[in-house]
């Protein structure tokens, strides 16, 4: 009941995504023939992508569906290129949940720089279960002095990005876990387990999500990794990329 709470009030869609994966197993691991399986590999978007009977709003592998979207706000074709001019691409949109992406970048001295590294910090007591986490040291900057006093935060991180209105949005936060894993391509044959071709910059490594361990310690907090596609948790003190995301319009 109170993850299900938690989704709601954070906008989560009715929308969902499938798993990106096209394989069937058997209880070793073993690849089998899905016609003799009720696996995942199956069923869904997926399949009908693969046999040409899905339609899209845009593209994606598999049965994902995204659109880039402009610094400004505007949709913006499959061939348009990252860069910081309004017409520049910068987000992408997931056609399926609804959920606007920031997209990272591949320059050192940018803000969405895709192998900066935070620390899970939020002051709201609403959120951070009593403990408010880690705000971070300038000594150990890991976000090259990107944001105030080289204090490598997710709180600090997205004042910083609604600050900058990304994509003419200024409502950016952490993702809820079940957001985040719905951009893990489980069908992936090389990390990072994310389609690049809308998400590109991705770290093979454990990104941040909003929620708190519901047990003691809350100083543990969810994650999930786009490397070896799987979910965990982290202390608050450990440094880890983030990418926000923003509801539906």
């Amino acid at each position: 009941m109170l993850c299900s709470s938690l989704w709601a009030t954070q906008g989560w869609s009715s929308g969902l995504n499938d798993s990106g994966q096209l394989q069937c197993y058997d209880a070793k691991g073993k690849v089998i023939d899905c016609t003799q399986s009720p696996d995942d590999g199956r069923y869904g978007r997926d399949v009908a992508a693969s046999t040409g009977r899905l339609d899209k709003v845009g593209q994606g592998k598999s049965g994902f569906d995204f659109t880039k979207i402009a610094n400004n706000g505007t949709e913006l074709p499959f061939s348009a290129k990252l860069g910081n001019e309004p017409g520049d691409w910068a987000c992408t949109r997931d056609n399926v949940t609804g959920l606007f992406w920031e997209v990272k970048t591949a320059a050192q001295n940018d803000l969405r720089h895709g192998g900066h590294r935070y620390h899970w910090y939020s002051s709201d007591p609403a959120i951070n279960g009593g403990d408010s986490g880690t705000r971070g040291d300038p000594v150990f900057d890991t976000c090259k002095a990107t944001l105030p006093d080289s204090l490598c935060n997710t709180q600090a991180y997205v004042a910083a990005i609604n600050a900058s209105n990304l994509c003419g949005l200024s409502d950016w936060r952490l993702p809820v876990l079940p957001e985040l894993q719905s951009l893990v391509d489980y069908g992936a044959k090389q990390a990072p387990t994310i389609d690049v071709d809308f998400f590109p910059n991705t770290a093979a490594n454990w990104y941040w999500v909003q929620n708190v361990k519901t047990s003691s310690p809350t100083s543990e907090v969810w994650n999930v990794h786009f490397g070896k596609a799987l979910s965990g948790v982290g202390n608050k003190d450990m440094q880890y990329p983030i990418r926000l995301v923003r509801k539906a319009k």
